[in-house]
């Protein structure tokens, strides 16, 4: 939540209360000819307070389920969209240290490929392409809180954005490529984190209401470089646990848009190895703080 003056905190949050809570009389009050066209609705409804501002999602955190989240990074046949509740922790070191700021073009493709991959049953359009917007689409902006680490049940996660990069390495579980391969664990680095704020599409009914999805509207994501696979294995690192890479990423694309609840762990890492290979070793994972 924006507030301008730390002084006038209350005042803030309670317009803000105030807006959401009475969202309802605004639809009721408007006049037939603004009710009755689609255009008009949606626009409307993109621009008005909606039960998923942050005053109503920050309820949310009461309902997190602490088994369910720790469970998530090995959830492999589930849809992880971004908007999963997440621990009380995550949610506050979310909002600190926060600058609003502007995803880069490729950046900001890779994003919307990745909307259309996860919410399958939508579209979604571009807001740098006007011919692509459609009244059936959510339009997805480049506008984003971008923030350069973040807590997730006690660990620091870090960012190549923090002054140090030490715990910008992270371990996540991935279905391999191949098929009929066993899952694989994929290491990278995470570039920053942001947040997003993703207006769904909102609909008229024909008795003048608007129906809102249920969906979140904030989303909350790593950037992550994915390193590549060494040019030629290494057995004695494997069975010390440890994963051997080669220094270089693989090229970017939607997979760089990691929801944060997909983070298995931290990793340290090892530079100096021959043809410019890595070691990576996982650290243990913490699972306190909430």
């Amino acid at each position: 939540m924006t507030v301008n003056y730390k002084t006038a905190f209350e005042v803030t949050y309670m317009k803000k209360f105030l807006s959401v809570v009475h969202y309802g009389d605004y639809i009721r009050n408007l006049p037939q000819g603004i009710k009755q066209n689609p255009v008009m609705m949606s626009s409307f409804g993109y621009l008005s307070p909606t039960p998923s501002d942050s005053l109503v999602t920050s309820s949310v955190s009461t309902s997190f389920d602490f088994s369910l989240f720790v469970s998530s990074p090995l959830r492999l046949n589930d849809t992880f969209t971004g908007a999963e509740i997440l621990p009380p922790d995550t949610q506050a070191s979310a909002k600190h240290k926060v600058s609003v700021d502007r995803l880069t073009q490729a950046h900001y493709g890779y994003i919307l490929a990745f909307y259309r991959l996860v919410y399958t049953d939508r579209t979604f359009s571009s807001a740098l392409i006007p011919e692509d917007i459609d009244d059936l689409s959510t339009m997805v902006l480049p506008d984003i809180s971008f923030f350069s680490e973040i807590e997730i049940l006690g660990q620091t996660y870090r960012s190549k954005a923090s002054r140090t990069t030490r715990g910008c390495y992270i371990e996540v579980a991935c279905n391999s490529a191949v098929p009929g391969k066993e899952p694989e664990m994929r290491i990278g680095e995470v570039q920053y984190y942001f947040s997003h704020q993703l207006q769904m599409k909102k609909t008229v009914i024909p008795n003048g209401r608007v129906f809102v999805p249920n969906a979140f509207d904030e989303h909350l994501f790593a950037f992550v470089r994915w390193y590549n696979a060494p040019l030629h294995p290494f057995q004695g690192f494997e069975c010390l646990g440890a994963a051997y890479y080669h220094n270089s990423f693989r090229p970017a694309d939607s997979d760089c848009i990691l929801p944060v609840s997909r983070i298995f762990t931290c990793v340290a890492m090892k530079r100096g190895y021959p043809d410019n290979h890595v070691v990576f070793l996982p650290l243990p994972r913490k699972t306190i703080g909430l």
